[in-house]
């Protein structure tokens, strides 16, 4: 009885067997086609130095055609050593599907080197066709060790599935993957390398959930349009297109690829703390929030011009520098318009004129002149923003 795994290939023991051993001598030739192809035909391989890839396809062939040469399967060991190609692939960014593809294509090309070498050497068919019979076979088996083991570097390089999501999320958003890395994590989730995403920095607001800002995003969806986590309480990530109403505080950056979202994201976080200090739930990005950025992100300045324009009103009694505060703030709100402004403060305007007269003369400046007017609105922001941080 023939011992398990051999095939029965003692029909036809010589030439069979001559086909292995020509397997066997040529395989760096071989290889070295199997590689010139897939450089041609697979994307992954486009960019690949030939130097790098021969030796494993080489000696994936020595172990496949090896076994072949003993009649038998390959054993534990030499799928192990396969499937630490299929590891190393996947460390070099190759997906899973283009080094399955790699393998198909090595396998047709051995195949049809083989077969000259049959027709050249009159070897006759049966033999041939027992061989690419048992090149298949054995073929199957190493390639699920292969993608087995390129399986295992993914789940290596990326952890456990929240993990995988955190560490993929935060090195986007920070920069701090390889192309390599960023490529392989990437591909697991759908992401398009190719595509222009905006980053996001987001905070719920009190009583609510951050699945609440979550869900509307959408980001499980397929195809898929960005991805997030939850990093110190807050929801970062990225999405290919701006959301325009979600519940909480939402910094949005301006588009970009993956590779290049260390500034969207900046940009996102400075709109998020600007919105939060402020007090504006909703979307928003830095254009929208314009000098307000500016004012969160620069206190010393801001309490300058606030001891310059909003401290000297403390000379006066409280409900009066209440009111000359809140009828400064809409003045310059309304663009400094008279009956605008006294229509929304339901006051004469000539009593909104005596107040902008006497907020001038105790802080001695003129809101006429654009950089004083400009100055006296940054310091009543600061008031405020200094007011709410009090308060909360």
């Amino acid at each position: 009885m023939p011992a398990r795994g051999a095939s029965p290939t003692t029909r036809h023991p010589g030439p069979y067997d001559r086909m292995v051993a020509f397997a066997l001598r040529e395989r760096a030739d071989l290889a070295a086609r199997c590689v010139a192809r897939m450089r041609s035909e697979i994307t992954a391989y486009h960019s690949a130095d030939p130097a790098d890839l021969v030796p494993g396809v080489s000696h994936n062939v020595e172990l496949l055609f090896g076994a072949l040469a003993e009649h038998r399967a390959p054993s534990d060991a030499e799928l192990a050593q396969i499937a630490e190609h299929g590891r190393d692939r996947a460390r070099l960014g190759v997906p899973i599907d283009d080094l399955l593809r790699g393998w198909r294509v090595s396998i047709a090309i051995l195949l049809e080197l083989i077969a000259e070498f049959a027709r050249a050497n009159g070897i006759p068919d049966p033999p041939l066709l027992q061989l690419i019979t048992d090149v298949h076979a054995r073929a199957d088996s190493a390639m699920v060790a292969a993608a087995r083991g390129h399986r295992d570097a993914e789940l290596e390089l990326a952890g456990s599935e929240r993990d995988r999501r955190f560490d993929l999320v935060r090195g986007i958003l920070h920069g701090t993957l390889s192309p390599a890395e960023l490529r392989v994590r990437a591909g697991v989730y759908g992401l398009d390398l190719g595509r222009r995403y905006h980053a996001l920095h987001a905070r719920a607001e009190p009583g609510q959930s951050l699945s609440d800002l979550e869900r509307p995003l959408r980001l499980d969806s397929q195809p898929r349009h960005g991805l997030a986590t939850v990093v110190e309480g807050d929801l970062i990530g990225f999405i290919d297109h701006p959301p325009r109403e979600l519940p909480g505080y939402i910094g949005l950056g301006p588009p970009d690829r993956l590779d290049h979202l260390e500034e969207s994201f900046r940009k996102a976080t400075r709109a998020l703390t600007t919105a939060v200090a402020f007090g504006l739930p909703g979307v928003h990005d830095l254009a929208g929030l314009g000098l307000r950025a500016a004012i969160v992100a620069d206190p010393e300045l801001g309490d300058e011009l606030r001891r310059r324009y909003v401290d000297p009103l403390s000379s006066v009694p409280p409900g009066l520098a209440d009111s000359l505060t809140s009828t400064i703030e809409r003045f310059l709100a309304n663009g400094q318009r008279i009956e605008a402004t006294a229509r929304e403060l339901h006051v004469h305007p000539n009593t909104l004129r005596h107040r902008v007269k006497r907020y001038e003369e105790i802080t001695a400046c003129t809101l006429r002149e654009p950089t004083c007017a400009l100055e006296v609105w940054w310091a009543l922001q600061r008031a405020y923003l200094d007011a709410h941080r009090d308060a909360g």
